[in-house]
Parts: structure tokens; sequence; C-alpha cells
């Protein structure tokens, strides 16, 4: 297949999202129990994960860790990176991870 120039209509609307340092592709709990390791990578606070696996789907976000812990400790909270769709992530877009061991 030879490859061809895009065209301005498939690459207008692309979303690229600051990188996260990990992803978590189960559901996690996000307050009061948020996971201190996530695909084999150490959190810190400010560290950036990208959440693709939780039940509700509306969840499924690019969040901060605010509080490093387990248990009733552990919190993140949603990045808001994108001021003008605070809040929500498009399909299509792109987000690069940085570290894990699966992903």
């Amino acid at each position: 297949m030879a490859l061809t120039r895009p065209r301005a209509a498939q690459i207008y609307n692309l979303d690229y999202k600051q990188a996260v340092r990990a992803v978590a592709v189960s559901n996690v709990t996000l307050a009061g129990g948020a996971p201190a390791v996530v695909d084999g990578v150490s959190l810190n606070v400010n560290d950036r994960v990208l959440c693709t696996g939780q039940s509700t789907g509306s969840q499924n976000l690019i969040y901060v860790v605010t509080t490093v812990g387990s248990g009733t400790t552990g919190t993140w909270t949603a990045s808001y990176d994108d001021t003008a769709n605070e809040g929500t992530i498009d399909a299509g877009t792109i987000v690069m991870v940085t570290e894990g061991l699966v992903y």
C-alpha cells in the first residue's frame, strides 16, 4: 500500500494531551482508596494517570495524584488541562504514556 498525504479533514480535529506517567485499565477507586502503584509504577504527588477502565464511563479521564496511598488515603482528582472541554476526553484523543510494565 502506498503512502498518501493526510487530508485536512482527517487531522484537523486531533486532540493531544500532556503525557501521563501510567494508565489504569481496570476500575480503580479515585478518592479514599486510590492505588499507590499502577501498572508497576509507584506514583508520586502530581503524577498524571490515564484511567480507561472505570465502570462509570464519564470517569475515564486523566487524573492527577493529590494524595499517595492506599486503603483510605489515596486520592486522585481530574486533570483539567483542556479549558474548552473541562473534564472530558473526546474520541480520538492522543495521550502518551511514559512508564508502565505492560502499557
